[in-house]
C-alpha cells in the first residue's frame, strides 16, 4: 500500500470534519438568536398610583398640595375671604362709645358678583346712643336712640361701595328714623334706607 497516496484522502477527511463542526455551531447560534427574538415581551406590570402630597423644598418641609386637585370656585373663595374681612373689621371697630355701649353685630352676607367680578360683603350693626336703665326701659315716655349702619364692601378693591347710616328713635312707643347727611366713608354718599335696599338687591343677587 502506498502511504503517499493516502495523504490527500486524510487531509480531505479532516477538512470535512471541521466544516461539519463549524456549520453545526453556526446553525445552533442562529436558532438561539431566532428563539430570543421571537420570545414575547413580558406583560407590563400594574403600577398602583397613590395621591402622595407634593413635598415643599423649604426648610420647614410643610406639606403642600397641587392646586389643580382642589376645586376652588370664586363663590367659595369669596366666602372664605369675606369671613376673614368681617373678623378683622369687627376687631377694629368693636369698641364702646362714650356711654360704654359696644356695637351689636348682625349676621354678615357674602356674595360673588359675576358682573363686577369681585366679592361683596354686607355688614350691619347698631349701637346704643342713649343711656337706658332697666327701670327706664320699661317706661313708655323713655326716648331710646340707636345708631344704625349697613355697609356693602368690595373687599378685593378694598373699598365701601354703598352705605346707609341712620338714627332710630323710640319715644312713647313711636319709632322715628332719620338718615345721616354723611356716612362713615366720605368717598360714597350715605344712601337713605329705600335706596340702599333697592341697590342691595341689585348688587347681592348678580
Amino acid at each position: 500500500m502506498n502511504k503517499e497516496n493516502d495523504y490527500p484522502a486524510i487531509i480531505l477527511a479532516v477538512v470535512l470534519f471541521f466544516a461539519v463542526l463549524i456549520f453545526s455551531g453556526t446553525r445552533t447560534n442562529k436558532e438561539t438568536i431566532t428563539q430570543l427574538k421571537s420570545k414575547p415581551e413580558p406583560a407590563t406590570k400594574n403600577v398602583e398610583v397613590t395621591a402622595e402630597p407634593i413635598k415643599n423644598t423649604s426648610e420647614n418641609d410643610d406639606i403642600v398640595f397641587d392646586a389643580k386637585l382642589i376645586n376652588v370656585t370664586p363663590k367659595t373663595k369669596c366666602i372664605e375671604d369675606g369671613q376673614v374681612f368681617v373678623q378683622n373689621f369687627r376687631e377694629t371697630n368693636d369698641v364702646p362709645n362714650s356711654l360704654g355701649y359696644k356695637p351689636v353685630w348682625q349676621g354678615p352676607q357674602f356674595h360673588y358678583n359675576t358682573r363686577m367680578d369681585t366679592c361683596l360683603v354686607y355688614i350691619s350693626f347698631y349701637q346704643q346712643k342713649t343711656k337706658v336703665t332697666p327701670s327706664e326701659a320699661s317706661s313708655s315716655d323713655q326716648t331710646n336712640e340707636t345708631v344704625n349702619w349697613s355697609i356693602i364692601f368690595d373687599i378685593y378693591s378694598k373699598k365701601a361701595v354703598m352705605q346707609n347710616g341712620y338714627s332710630k328713635y323710640i319715644t312713647d312707643g313711636k319709632v322715628t328714623e332719620k338718615t345721616y347727611d354723611e356716612g362713615l366713608y366720605s368717598n360714597i354718599p350715605n344712601s337713605d334706607m329705600t335706596t340702599f335696599r333697592e341697590r342691595f338687591i341689585d348688587l347681592m343677587n348678580l
